[in-house]
């Protein structure tokens, strides 16, 4: 179900008859490209901090490490995905996403 649909009416206002034209149009996008660019690495990211309860407790030094990693892998990501989306003037749910 997609294409344009065209309509002509009349408009009254202050005793008036003004023509009046309108259009609609159904438009996608197609997710793939931002599914398996975007939000799959993302979450794989995510999934990683995970990783942090696999170091000992006793070495925090280690768990910094991997956190910090990890929080500069993503600000890198976002910094990179930016550049690959378009720029719109609202925010979108990718914005939200990351």
């Amino acid at each position: 179900t997609g294409g344009v649909h065209c309509f002509v009416d009349e408009h009254k206002a202050n005793g008036r008859i003004f023509p009046k034209f309108g259009a609609t149009a159904r438009v996608a996008r197609k997710s793939r490209f931002y599914v398996t660019n975007v939000a799959l690495p993302t979450a794989v990211f995510s999934g990683l901090a995970f990783t942090l309860f696999a170091a000992q407790p006793s070495e925090p030094m280690e768990r910094l490490s991997v956190a910090f990693t990890l929080l500069l892998t993503m600000a890198a990501y976002k910094i990179t995905v930016a550049g690959m989306i378009p720029q719109v003037s609202y925010e979108t749910l990718l914005d939200q996403f990351l």
